[in-house]
């Protein structure tokens, strides 16, 4: 089972955003790589951009996609990405099987 174990989210520049994951496979098997779905929120929590990364997107270095996620293992994640609406000031993130 994968789960997110710990979540950051930074505004290093005007429109520009960082998220840092801590993923943790407590699995006693290999997993796939979960995608993981990004909602941005409003001061009212309504969506303002929602957003799905792949593993190609959040691992340091893509060979790692190809093996999957060893078991009783831990995976750091770092996703940058532009926002050009709204201003976001909340989130949520969800981990999923496409």
């Amino acid at each position: 089972m994968d789960r997110i174990e710990r979540t950051d989210h930074a505004r290093p520049e005007k429109n520009t955003y960082s998220l840092n994951l801590l993923l943790r496979n407590s699995s006693t098997l290999p997993q796939r790589w979960p995608a993981i779905e990004l909602t941005l929120l409003d001061s009212s929590n309504l969506p303002v951009s929602r957003r799905v990364f792949t593993a190609a997107n959040y691992l340091p270095t893509p060979p790692a996609t190809t093996s999957g996620f060893a078991a009783s293992s831990e995976q750091s994640a770092h996703i940058t990405f532009e926002l050009q609406q709204k201003k976001a000031s909340n989130y949520r993130v969800y981990l999923f099987y496409p």
